[in-house]
C-alpha cells in the first residue's frame, strides 16, 4: 500500500495535530517542531515516520494518553487516536473568505470556491460544455453516452 505524498504529509500532519493534544503534564514533549521528528510519549522512543510512532506506540502498556480538550483517557493507543480524531476534524474547518461557507474537507472547499471564481475546470470531450464540479460533467456526459446508472 504506497501513499501519496499528499497522504502522507496529511498522515504527518494527523499525527502531530494528535501528539500535541497530549497531556503536558503527563507527557514530556512529542514533537521537535524543528526537525519534524515525533518522541513517544511514553519512552525516549524518536521517529520521523508517522506510521513507525503508531506501531511503536501500540505495544505500550504501561502508559496513559489523556485527552486534554475533555475527561477521555485509556491506555489504548488506537483508541486515543481516534478518539483525539473526533477533536480535531471538529476544529479543523477551511473558510470562505467571500462568504460564511466552512467545511472541513479541502475538496468541498476548493468546489465551494470556485462558485465565487467561476472557474470550471472539467470539459466534456464531446461538446463545449464545462462544469466546476466533477459530478455536474459526469450526469452532462450521460446526455451523450446514453448511459443509465439506475
Amino acid at each position: 500500500h504506497h501513499l501519496t505524498d499528499e497522504q502522507q504529509y496529511q498522515q504527518q500532519e494527523l499525527v502531530a495535530a494528535l501528539l500535541q493534544t497530549l497531556d503536558p503534564s503527563a507527557t514530556s514533549d512529542t514533537q521537535d517542531e524543528d526537525s519534524n521528528l515525533f518522541t513517544c510519549p511514553c519512552c525516549s522512543f524518536v521517529t520521523a515516520d508517522k506510521d513507525e510512532l503508531d506501531i511503536h506506540a501500540v505495544d505500550h502498556q504501561d502508559c496513559v494518553f489523556s485527552c486534554r480538550h475533555c475527561s477521555f483517557s485509556t491506555e489504548i493507543w488506537s483508541r486515543y487516536s481516534r478518539h483525539l480524531n473526533k477533536h480535531i476534524l471538529l476544529e479543523k474547518t477551511y473558510t470562505c473568505s467571500h462568504c460564511s461557507y466552512r467545511t472541513k474537507t479541502k475538496g468541498s472547499y476548493d468546489a465551494h470556491m470556485r462558485t465565487h471564481t467561476g472557474e470550471k475546470p472539467y470539459a466534456c470531450s464531446y461538446c463545449p460544455y464545462r462544469s466546476s464540479q466533477r459530478v455536474h460533467l459526469k450526469i452532462h456526459v450521460r446526455t451523450h453516452t446514453g448511459e443509465k446508472p439506475f
